[in-house]
């Protein structure tokens, strides 16, 4: 659904909209994705975890004001709420957030997920910023378009 002052990037996030299938390393899960009056995008997922099932909350929207994207992230396997910040280039999202570190030193990282579009899939890769300045790769998740 289309509202009044919606931008292309408004338009680029309801392409995700739908009913995905994602499988990857570190993710299994069933989404759906529902558009809010065509400004926010909300995936509801869940998936196998070791204890039950992995639920989880994601929303992104565009910032008209930021002229940035950002969103949220709550999971059922976590206590903490993911605030994201990002950009878009092409059919490519990419959203930066600072959470906890989770290589059993204190303190925080700054996490990055990139989001590809291609078509009836979209690529899910999930990063964190090494103390070197690089990036390190922990999940790659690809997401196929059913129903």
């Amino acid at each position: 659904m289309q509202g009044a002052g919606l931008t292309p990037d408004h338009a680029w996030l309801a392409q995700l909209a739908g009913e995905w299938v994602a499988d990857g390393e570190g993710l299994q899960a069933r989404e759906t994705a529902r558009c809010l009056e065509g400004r926010w995008l909300v995936i509801e997922g869940e998936g196998p975890a070791e204890e039950g099932t992995h639920r989880y909350v994601f929303t992104i929207g565009f910032d008209d004001a930021k002229g940035r994207y950002v969103g949220s992230f709550v999971s059922s396997m976590m206590s903490s709420l993911w605030v994201y910040e990002g950009w878009r280039e092409g059919d490519t999202l990419t959203l930066e957030s600072l959470g906890p570190r989770f290589d059993g030193e204190p303190g925080t990282a700054i996490y990055r997920d990139t989001i590809t579009l291609d078509g009836a899939s979209r690529t899910l890769v999930s990063t964190v910023e090494t103390p070197d300045g690089g990036w390190h790769e922990f999940m790659r998740a690809t997401s196929t378009r059913v129903g």
